[in-house]
């Protein structure tokens, strides 16, 4: 039989194995999350997710960037292709927008002007340059129908919560943040993005997404791969001992 010395080893790699799925390897269905926070901007538009965003995002699994190295408002250093139009998997939505959004996704291309480490791109809410209409404009988007679909604890993005006067907001205020990893100058990465929007598609010609005011982040994020190699690693030496 194994050792108690061997069990009790075997009982700390099992809480570490259990602590390591628990931080993102079990997944949630994707969630609607919507900007509509307290910030008001002098126009009257929203910034940051609404409150039953935040707790739909935590209940879902979803964790908060508690630290970081720098925020940024602009994106100067990136420079981001964003077309919002209508593609192949678009849903209409509606009549009832709330129980059924409307719905699209395409692919952000993200290219880097410079060697950027650690870097996140920030959804603050609504773009207030937004051309199809802001701060609640007769016919315009309405801040708190724009929205994002996305996995809170999925393996092919990491998301976070986060918040930080520096983005605009207040300690009660929170943003999405969208971890893009090391890139170098000209680097260009390209993330799928996933709309909700609780109101009709609006046209300028043609169907055309809302605008997201978006910032940087500068922060390293722990990864869930490298807990698990040295519990893993661990196990093995134990069990080779064991059987040596």
């Amino acid at each position: 039989m194994f050792s108690n010395s061997f069990k009790q080893g075997a009982r700390v790699i099992g809480m570490a194995l259990a602590f390591a799925f628990s931080s993102g390897a079990v997944h949630a269905a994707p969630i609607d999350v919507f900007f509509n926070g307290s910030v008001v901007s002098s126009g009257g538009n929203y910034y940051g997710l609404s409150a039953q965003s935040q707790a739909d995002f935590l209940a879902a699994g979803g964790q908060v960037q508690s630290s970081w190295d720098s925020l940024e408002l602009v994106l100067s250093r990136l420079d981001i292709t964003n077309p919002g139009d209508i593609t192949t998997n678009y849903v209409a939505g509606g009549p009832d927008f709330v129980a059924n959004p409307a719905r699209d996704e395409n692919d952000w291309v993200i290219q880097a002007n410079e060697q950027l480490d650690d870097v996140w791109i920030v959804f603050r809410g609504h773009d207030p340059t937004d051309p199809l209409g802001i701060n609640n404009t007769a016919g315009g988007y309405l801040p708190q129908n724009v929205g994002l679909t996305l996995d809170p604890t999925g393996t092919s993005q990491i998301w976070r919560m986060v918040n930080s006067p520096a983005m605009g907001g207040d300690p009660a205020t929170s943003y999405l943040a969208l971890y893009l990893g090391d890139l170098a100058q000209d680097d260009i990465v390209t993330e799928l993005i996933r709309y909700s929007v609780t109101q009709g598609i609006l046209s300028s010609g043609d169907l055309q997404f809302p605008k997201y005011l978006v910032g940087l982040m500068f922060a390293a994020v722990p990864e869930a791969g490298t807990v698990l190699l040295l519990v893993t690693t661990g196990l093995g030496l134990m069990l080779r001992r064991r059987l040596a």
